[in-house]
């Protein structure tokens, strides 16, 4: 359960001062790269260890009964959790960098 609530805080804490950072000391870039570049400390890491179950562990199931191979359902589970953490950390990293950016049109101001 605090596995849950860890995940939860790293995706709201980490891409937005990634994102505000991106756009702060690199201004010309694009909106949208930023983003993409402050999600991915949140989703690689999912991603990395579902990729290491799918290499190191047997995900077959044997041909009668039922299939007690709980490495498939990691598999899926850890793929499902990166895409969902990857999305809502290029939205947390979008608002990062806009709000870096309404910030420096503000003191142009």
């Amino acid at each position: 359960m605090i596995e849950q609530y860890l995940i939860f805080i790293a995706v709201i804490v980490i891409p937005f001062p990634i994102g505000f950072a991106l756009a702060h000391f690199r201004p010309h870039s694009k909106s949208l790269k930023n983003a993409a570049l402050s999600a991915l400390p949140i989703a690689l890491p999912c991603f990395a260890y579902a990729i290491w179950i799918a290499l190191t562990q047997d995900l077959s199931c044997p041909a009668q009964g039922p299939c007690e191979n709980m490495a498939q359902i990691w598999l899926i589970a850890l793929c499902v959790i990166g895409v969902l953490t990857g999305v809502t950390g290029f939205g947390v990293g979008l608002l990062g960098d806009a709000y870096a950016r309404r910030r420096a049109q503000e003191r142009k101001l």
